[in-house]
């Protein structure tokens, strides 16, 4: 205990340049997961979240292939067939959620052929699936940074628009607000999301940082900006916490993230001010004895 509470025992990793990008990264993909997050689970595009990380495989196993930085060749895969998505799902006789479902399973298949000519092993393999945040480079680290910049400007100077369609979208199209255009902001916004978190957390498990400290931070509050904050922090805290867990256990960062992210969901579920399981089981408890009450 004493350990924990010594502030070297967290300084002595920091020695390390690799340690300090790795902690680097976690804070920023931190902030833009659940920024991010928090609208996507508002306008409900966890399925189109699911479909652009099996775009976002095939992007890196392609970069990969190629010697070129993960991160940039997800990030032009997943625009593109984000871009792909919204204008082939608005055809005529074609829904969105066919289109998703098409790129869906053919983004992944081209990943899974591609990735057979690749001359590497299963360890290259594992970090794609997986991630190896302490790997990042000098250069992804860089290009995460300008996408979380982006990104923070997108939300800042679009907030109102954004939060109207994520709440109202009907009322929006009455105002004359374009769907089709915020709907495709939100795509780029989620395929920058995802693109910059894979490295943290591998393919696999991105979108479960993406959804879960925003889907926590519902469970708390009603409030918008509220949520934002209270899911960046919920974010962090699995961040920070599951790399340093890592670090002195010796285990896969991305995957403890997650686990530590997942572990804070549950939490949430359970004790929700106003619909966690425990206050619902009190709330119920408290009329029955009202009810018997007013029956005697």
């Amino acid at each position: 205990m004493n350990g924990l509470l010594d502030p070297a025992t967290y300084l002595q990793p920091l020695q390390y340049p690799f340690m300090q990008r790795g902690l680097l990264a976690v804070v920023l993909v931190s902030i833009l997961c659940a920024l991010v997050g928090t609208f996507v689970v508002l306008r409900g595009l966890a399925f189109m979240g699911e479909a652009m990380r099996h775009a976002l495989f095939a992007g890196v196993v392609i970069s990969f292939l190629l010697g070129g930085s993960l991160i940039g060749g997800a990030l032009i895969f997943a625009l593109v067939v984000a871009w792909l998505i919204g204008v082939i799902g608005r055809r005529q006789g074609i829904g969105e959620d066919t289109a998703i479902g098409v790129f869906f399973s053919g983004s992944f298949a081209l990943g899974i052929v591609l990735l057979n000519f690749a001359q590497s092993g299963v360890s290259d393999l594992a970090t794609i699936l997986l991630g190896n945040v302490l790997g990042i480079s000098t250069f992804d680290l860089w290009l995460t940074v300008a996408v979380v910049a982006l990104a923070v400007l997108l939300v800042g100077l679009f907030y109102k628009e954004l939060v109207l369609v994520s709440f109202d979208p009907a009322l929006a199209a009455a105002q004359g607000r374009s769907l089709l255009a915020w709907d495709g902001m939100l795509l780029v916004l989620l395929a920058l999301a995802l693109t910059t978190a894979f490295q943290t957390v591998g393919n696999l498990l991105v979108l479960a940082l993406l959804l879960a400290p925003a889907a926590t931070a519902r469970l708390l509050t009603q409030r918008l900006s509220n949520m934002i904050f209270i899911a960046i922090g919920l974010a962090l805290i699995a961040g920070v916490t599951g790399l340093y867990i890592a670090y002195w256990r010796n285990l896969p960062p991305g995957p403890t993230i997650v686990l530590l992210s997942g572990v804070l969901f549950g939490l949430g579920l359970l004790f929700a001010p106003r619909t966690g399981v425990v206050q619902t089981f009190w709330q119920r408890r408290r009329l029955r004895q009202q009810s018997h009450k007013r029956a005697a």
